[in-house]
């Protein structure tokens, strides 16, 4: 063939090649156009695409810096920051309950071999569901009574009497002194198949924390006879064990064996304790704390008994006899005793869940099928003004999730698939973009303790923007399409993924990340083009004195702080709003509240009849979302404050 021939077809094929690869992304482009007009057809999109066909044969999505942008399904910055979020704060104690409102379902898996703790007034297996803790602390908690001494052991008290129905977190009740409780060990025997539910879904509210357990009750019942139904809610008054009935009883013939929630630590509902998937390995009748500590039992103080007993169960100190207070100082000092080795009981609960926020690696979750209400219905992106039951999540969609959960427990393999650890890239995020934004949002609202210039600002800013932009900048300022390339790879090196994109929960989890990445460095790329300018400014003016106004220096800043804080308060992210008040000491742990039982027990903040607010630890009551929300700055603790209780 002649050479110039050959070239002339040569650059005809590529041509033609470069037609075909137009037309069919023009197509591609126009396709995802028609399927996303409207929001209404995003959301039916979404609904019919998050859960993919069983009977199609999961596809690896190619995913290169060039075509990243055109493989993602539209989803809002708003739903993307819950995504993002909820598979951030998914099996971390302190973000649970600091986005305690949960979205999600999530397959979840507790390996054969695990260790799980329950106690019981029974030394028998039960035969029934139960609550099984994954931390000894946690269980012991309910099983150990401390007998209580002194001159308190008789008095009624009057603090949670009246308790707003919104929440009782309050500890167990005590259990009398001749009680014995029993300490059982569980080794799994198989690898147990489990739903994790995310947000504080152990809490005693009523704001929300259990709607992912409400929703499955609720479409549960819908199958079952107004007699079934009533003689279920006699057997279990209490709602959580209501909904842990129906929701053994729905899950069992799919092959699931509970499902995982957080309290302080996690625990595990199990359906069934007879089926093999669990072994008794020990059972410890725990002995009373007095008799360890050679204390005779409490005296028996009543009125029967000789002693002067008032109408509100106090003593009457002034009518007791000698004999009678030397024996109240006798056991008020034993008191003393017990309560430094109770409270410490308490103290390593605390401290044992605390372990947690950074996660609990003895539950894995798998995101390729994760069940989720995020997406489906108008939703407040605020985590403490979110419900997964609000008004738009019809009965319709509520059971099209449980479907679709039912499926996924029916017939996919739990932990057997390559699971892309979409939480381990987010944290990646995280760690990355959290220091970077917050300390140029300190900067930019004058919050670093220094009295800073609109020059300083800039420069102080453009200090930790400078060489993030500067690595992708093209050589030619004025080469727009190269500047767009360049922005689009700095946004790609952190949204590639670390796994492969294998179903289409995978493309909706990293489609939200894209969508958060993006909103990140557009934003990183806005402030730096409004303040850099001021820097260059300034040095060009040693030799030209035509420089920036302060006006307009004070109007480039005020644009970059408004740019900055908008970002930071869309994002939600807790790295960001969340902050111990120093560095604990090492008899200290930062402490988040809990929505559940706890060592550290209040009452609901709500507001009083005179305007004032209840002071509670660690949380407040926002009048703007009518509801209590944990505050921002963490406390650091020690065994002291619950001694002190």
């Amino acid at each position: 063939m002649n050479f110039k021939v050959g070239i002339r077809q040569t650059r005809k094929n590529i041509l033609l090649t470069g037609t075909i690869v137009l037309i069919t992304a023009l197509f591609s482009t126009l396709l995802i156009n028609w399927h996303f007009t409207s929001k209404t057809a995003c959301i039916r999109f979404q609904n019919g695409h998050i859960i993919p066909s069983y009977s199609e044969t999961d596809a690896y999505i190619d995913i290169n810096w060039k075509n990243f942008l055109n493989q993602t399904v539209p989803i809002d910055l708003g739903n993307s920051t819950m995504v993002f979020n909820s598979i951030f704060a998914a099996l971390k104690q302190s973000a649970s309950d600091i986005h305690p409102l949960g979205l999600t379902y999530f397959p979840a898996t507790v390996r054969k071999g695990t260790l799980l703790y329950h106690t019981t007034p029974k030394s028998e297996i039960p035969d029934s569901f139960e609550w099984l803790a994954l931390d000894h602390e946690f269980s012991y908690f309910f099983g150990v009574r401390f007998t209580q001494y002194g001159r308190n052991s008789t008095v009624i008290s009057h603090k949670y009497k009246s308790k707003p129905k919104v929440l009782d977190n309050s500890p167990p009740p005590k259990r009398k002194h001749e009680d014995r409780y029993h300490f059982l060990t569980f080794e799994t025997s198989r690898d147990l198949q489990l739903i994790y539910l995310d947000g504080a879904s152990a809490a005693k509210t009523e704001t929300g924390e259990m709607d992912t357990q409400k929703l499955l009750n609720d479409i549960i019942e819908l199958d079952m006879s107004d007699d079934e139904k009533k003689q279920a809610r006699e057997k279990y008054p209490i709602e959580e064990r209501l909904y842990a009935d129906r929701i053994c009883r729905w899950g069992k013939p799919l092959g699931l064996d509970g499902y995982v929630r957080v309290e302080i630590g996690f625990e595990v509902i199990l359906c069934d304790f007879l089926n093999g998937s669990v072994e008794l390995i020990s059972n410890i009748t725990i002995p009373r704390p007095n008799d360890i500590l050679g204390i005779p039992p409490v005296v028996n103080k009543t009125k029967e008994n000789g002693w002067s007993i008032a109408s509100d169960g106090s003593l009457v100190e002034e009518n007791l006899t000698s004999d009678q207070v030397s024996l109240l100082d006798r056991e008020d000092y034993w008191q003393r005793i017990f309560k430094q080795y109770s409270s410490m009981e308490g103290f390593d609960w605390i401290r044992a869940g605390n372990i947690h926020d950074k996660g609990e690696n003895r539950i894995f979750l798998d995101y390729h099928y994760m069940i989720t209400g995020i997406n489906r219905t108008e939703m407040n992106p605020d985590p403490n003004g979110r419900r997964l039951l609000n008004q738009e999540m019809n009965k319709t969609l509520q059971k099209e999730m449980v479907n679709k959960l039912a499926t996924v427990v029916k017939t996919y393999q739990f932990g057997q698939t390559r699971n892309t650890n979409w939480q381990s890239h987010i944290e990646q995020l995280t760690d990355k973009f959290a220091p970077m934004l917050k300390i140029i949002q300190r900067i930019l609202n004058n919050d670093t303790g220094k009295d800073l210039s609109s020059d300083d600002i800039a420069l102080q800013v453009t200090r930790y923007t400078f060489n993030f932009i500067l690595r992708f900048r093209n050589i030619d300022p004025d080469d727009q399409l190269a500047l767009l390339q360049a922005k689009d790879l700095a946004i790609y090196q952190y949204v590639k993924p670390i796994g492969p994109i294998s179903t289409k929960t995978d493309l909706f989890i990293w489609s939200a990340i894209v969508r958060v990445v993006t909103e990140i460095i557009d934003g990183l790329y806005a402030i730096h083009t409004d303040l850099f300018p001021i820097v260059q400014n300034n040095l060009q003016s040693t030799f030209d004195l035509d420089s920036f106004t302060e006006r307009q220096k004070f109007e480039k800043v005020l644009k970059a702080k408004q740019q900055i804080n908008s970002l930071v308060s869309q994002l939600h992210w807790i790295p960001l709003e969340y902050e111990c008040e120093k560095k604990c000491e090492f008899d200290e742990v930062c402490y988040t509240p809990s929505w559940g039982p706890s060592p550290l027990s209040w009452n609901s903040p709500l507001p009083r009849d005179n305007g004032t607010e209840h002071i509670n630890f660690g949380v407040h009551y926002d009048h703007k979302l009518g509801r209590i929300v944990i505050n921002n700055k963490l406390k650091c603790i020690n065994v002291d404050l619950i001694l002190q209780k």
